[in-house]
């Protein structure tokens, strides 16, 4: 199954319609949404996948995605457009007298879902946990026939 650059533009916006629109970003469907390029250029060179122009995504960039791949590059995607999100969220609580509003609750909601998100691309791709190598290390502490000790002479 090969997939579309809007295809993919359409799962994002399902994912993260509601947030982008609250933080003034494109949340509508359009060829080559600016605001939806970054994440996916970010996930397919998490993949190995690398874009002829990063800047204007084309279907034959996401086409070499596989399909066991797929899941991967939109969580990924996600990840990075909920980021994109907060750094758009610049909004503040305010107070006016006896009314309150807690704008930064949408910060927090998104930073929430990242934490989460993170924790999930960890756990089921790898991603930012180490690999365990093994080896031997020679430290070379043994005493040689020609090692002189202290106190004694060579002869």
């Amino acid at each position: 199954m090969t997939i579309t650059l809007t295809q993919v533009e359409t799962l994002l916006l399902k994912r993260a319609h509601g947030r982008m629109t609250d933080a003034g970003m494109n949340g509508t469907l359009v060829p080559n949404n600016p605001d939806l390029v970054d994440p996916i250029v970010f996930a397919l060179l998490c993949i190995d996948i690398v874009p002829a122009n990063p800047t204007a995504l084309t279907d034959t960039d996401v086409s070499g995605v596989a399909d066991t791949d797929l899941s991967k590059l939109l969580d990924l995607a996600e990840m990075r457009l909920l980021e994109n999100i907060v750094g758009n969220l610049a909004l503040v609580d305010i107070t006016v007298g006896p009314r309150k509003e807690a704008l930064n609750q949408l910060v927090d909601q998104a930073e929430k879902a990242i934490a989460r998100l993170s924790s999930r691309i960890a756990s089921m791709y790898g991603f930012g946990v180490g690999s365990l190598d093994s080896g031997v290390i020679s430290l070379d502490f043994m005493t040689k026939g020609d090692d002189v000790l202290p106190g004694e002479e060579l002869i």
